[in-house]
């Protein structure tokens, strides 16, 4: 899978900000995710989660644990854990980055935030148009 990055600001005090990956661009289940920054954040208390949702965006489902943003070294991936029992994806569901921050002051924002995840497919016999991939 390729890497979504963010450009935004990323944390926000006092604040979850859900940045949007976009959609996970096949239907199966996330067996992976990492994340790296190009910048250590300095926040007080604050974490990256990983959440994707049905493409109406209204429900949520947690993906991975949080990783600690000032715990992470610049450029380097770190490995989320998948949450247990997390059921396979559509196509079209939309990955989220949730960035939360306490009500410290953020001091240093993370920069170049990437996330890749990995999707094992569940479609056996996958086609593209009427025909079957490879004919």
């Amino acid at each position: 899978a390729a890497p979504n990055g963010i450009s935004a600001a990323i944390f926000t005090i006092n604040t979850s900000n859900d940045h949007v990956l976009g959609p996970i661009g096949i239907a199966g289940k996330i067996v992976k995710a990492t994340i790296s920054s190009g910048r250590v954040a300095s926040l007080g208390t604050g974490s990256f989660s990983l959440y994707v949702a049905t493409t109406d965006g209204t429900t949520k489902t947690l993906v991975t644990n949080t990783i600690d943003p000032e715990a992470i070294t610049v450029n380097v991936g770190v490995n989320f854990s998948i949450v247990a029992g997390l059921a396979a994806r559509a196509a079209t569901d939309v990955l989220f980055l949730r960035c939360t921050a306490d009500n410290n002051t953020v001091s240093t924002d993370a920069s170049n935030v990437k996330v890749t995840v990995w999707v094992v497919p569940t479609d056996t016999a996958p086609t593209r148009g009427a025909s079957v991939w490879g004919t």
